[in-house]
């Protein structure tokens, strides 16, 4: 393999190749959620709460992480940033293979948590460095469709892992060693004039307060996107429970259903250009109405198998458009030096709502004197519909689409 690492004399599909391979891993810290149950029974000492929170302690790490990256970006170029990040990543998440206690494997996942942090605003920080336009939101499609890719082979490799032994599944972290390889080989440096750019643009940054970092807008879309994370979880924690507790399936079907949330998620990426394309500003109302409509039929007309892997599917679709309509819509609408800072607050968004999303869902089902099961997922859907529903008024009132090169030049 050549070591060409200048993006204007690369190949198109190598530079497409190498920027969407920085995600691959970007949605599979869960890979390990298939050994809880054998882990609860090695460790009777350790509450089954404790070890469920193993899965989830590396979102809480991408919300102290994602802003660390955006400051560290205009200082270190983002190419030695992604090199220190999946090193982190490997080390971290393949290290509990050699540990028989539990402190040391949640240290793990901490430090995985640390490479996600970066690696994951990296990956979407690098889109616009070398795409703009049509192009640019059919690049942030793909990137979510790459994640679900890295994803689904992942939490597979884990399940089949844990098979043999609970501590093989964390073998499955290193699956991105590959991604490591290429990156070094490939992944060209931040360019000269992007870095000056960002130097100049760093004294700006650090004379603005912090809240006025992100303007009105920015800042409304980040609390926005908070809910609906939070809420987008309430169908993965509730599908097994509805399917085993009412008789319509077992764990493997609900396993299925969860595989299909993430099959219809990589279709959505793959298809988010051509319906930003279709839909301009809009396209982050339909992907939440979508998903929400999904839940919606889950929670009130699901009662066979085949309607749940519809409902599923149909969710993880709109979930599908719904990550990168974020991402490409903050970039537009905040101020342009902040655009960096803007993804990452993003980030930290749904890395913190994915992190306290049971207990938020606990003291609604408390607050409502509701059960788990159906009426989480029917607060999702509400919760989603309205959300999509508030932000397409929102961008008409705004001017829509007429207004959109206007809003890309917002101070």
């Amino acid at each position: 393999m050549a070591l060409n690492r200048d993006s204007k004399t690369m190949g198109t599909f190598m530079l497409k190749f190498v920027v969407l391979a920085v995600g691959v891993q970007d949605v599979s810290s869960g890979a390990a959620a298939a050994a809880i149950a054998p882990m609860i029974a090695e460790f009777p000492s350790v509450s089954p709460t404790n070890i469920q929170l193993m899965v989830t302690l590396p979102n809480l790490m991408v919300v102290f992480m994602a802003p660390i990256f955006a400051a560290l970006s205009t200082k270190i170029d983002i190419r030695k940033l992604v090199i220190f990040a999946l090193i982190c990543f490997l080390a971290g998440g393949a290290s509990p293979v050699f540990f028989d206690t539990f402190p040391p494997i949640m240290i793990g996942r901490i430090i995985l948590g640390i490479g996600s942090g970066i690696t994951i605003p990296a990956a979407i920080s690098l889109i616009p460095m070398f795409w703009d336009g049509h192009e640019k939101d059919t690049m942030m499609g793909w990137h979510m469709t790459m994640g679900c890719i890295g994803g689904i082979a992942m939490q597979t490799l884990g399940g089949y892992l844990t098979l043999v032994d609970w501590h093989y599944c964390f073998l499955a972290y290193l699956f991105p060693v590959w991604v490591l390889i290429l990156i070094i080989l490939k992944l060209p440096s931040t360019p000269k004039e992007y870095m000056n750019a960002k130097n100049a643009q760093n004294e700006e940054i650090k004379k603005a307060p912090f809240l006025k970092r992100l303007n009105l807008k920015s800042w409304a879309l980040v609390i926005i996107y908070f809910v609906v994370t939070v809420f987008i979880c309430t169908m993965p924690m509730n599908i097994s429970i509805i399917l085993e507790g009412e008789q319509i399936g077992n764990a493997a079907n609900a396993g299925i259903a969860l595989s299909l949330f993430t099959a219809g998620a990589l279709v959505g990426g793959l298809v988010f250009g051509f319906v930003k394309g279709l839909a301009g500003g809009y396209a982050m109302a339909l992907a939440l109405i979508i998903n929400g409509l999904g839940y919606a039929i889950l929670a009130f007309g699901a009662f066979s198998i085949p309607v749940v892997y519809f409902c599923t599917l149909l969710s993880g679709f709109g979930m599908g458009m719904l990550i990168p309509s974020y991402y490409t819509r903050v970039s537009e609408i905040a101020p342009k030096i902040f655009a960096t800072v803007s993804i990452s607050f993003v980030v930290a968004a749904q890395g913190l709502g994915n992190f306290i999303s049971p207990q938020i869902l606990a003291g609604v089902n408390a607050m409502f004197r509701q059960d788990v099961g159906r009426f989480p997922i029917i607060a999702g859907a509400v919760v989603l519909i309205a959300a999509g529903v508030i932000v397409a008024v929102t961008f008409a009132l705004s001017g829509g689409n007429n207004k959109r090169n206007k809003e890309l030049n917002i101070a």
